[in-house]
């Protein structure tokens, strides 16, 4: 098995894992709600927890390349908010919001092996189709997880988006993105959310079929985050 995390390859440090990996299966969040007279009922979420991906990985090499090998997986590893792919699963990724790496164990002079817990955002597996643009005809038809697309939208003056009947308007002055996700309205990189009117959830794009309108004259391509359990 290859692991390949922020687009850089184990086996491109002489690090391989020591044997296949498992990987949790996702968990909805849930809410604890009282209710007098029946007491505590628990209401599911449309959103994951995050789960954590065990990995021992080991390498090999001479006695004076074992710290220098050591220190480049450090490098490597320690960095949250990356991409976590395996070659068993192609197409597909988990977005990584923390690394935690253990001790390095030294069996031998030149053998070195070391744990590693990758925690995931949410628990899902990501396409790597779904984080290019799309076409609006392209993502209404959505086979997978309820999903928070970014919208790009092209233009000038007062742009209304309309996803399955729900409505957000904005001010388009040349372009503007709205991110769903991270729930921020911005062009070039400046904060723009008073441009923006209605709510961010109403944007989603829901299991099955989903209607998406735009205001006639104006531009819109789609990042449709798509995400499997």
């Amino acid at each position: 098995m290859e692991i390949v995390y922020g687009g850089i390859k184990a086996s491109d440090y002489n690090i391989y894992p020591r044997e296949l990996v498992s990987i949790p299966a996702p968990r909805k969040k849930t809410e604890e709600i009282y209710i007098p007279g029946k007491g505590n009922i628990y209401v599911e979420s449309e959103d994951y927890e995050p789960t954590e991906i065990n990995v021992t990985f080991n390498y090999i090499g001479k006695e004076e390349d074992w710290g220098r090998i050591w220190r480049k997986a450090k490098s490597w590893l320690l960095k949250a908010g990356e991409k976590l792919q395996f070659s068993d699963d192609p197409g597909m990724f988990y977005r990584i919001s923390k690394v935690k790496i253990t001790k390095n164990e030294r069996p031998s002079r030149k053998v070195g092996i070391f744990e590693v817990t990758f925690t995931t955002k949410d628990g899902l597996s990501y396409l790597e189709e779904g984080v290019m643009e799309h076409e609006k005809e392209e993502v209404k038809q959505n086979p997978y997880e309820m999903a928070k697309p970014v919208y790009k939208i092209y233009g000038n003056g007062e742009c209304a988006l309309n996803v399955n009947g729900k409505k957000v308007e904005v001010e388009v002055q040349r372009s503007v993105i709205i991110d769903t996700e991270r729930m921020l309205t911005y062009r070039d990189e400046k904060i723009m959310n008073t441009a923006m009117t209605g709510k961010y959830e109403d944007l989603y794009l829901r299991h099955g079929e989903n209607e998406i309108e735009i205001t006639q004259g104006f531009e819109l391509k789609i990042i449709p985050n798509w995400r499997c359990k």
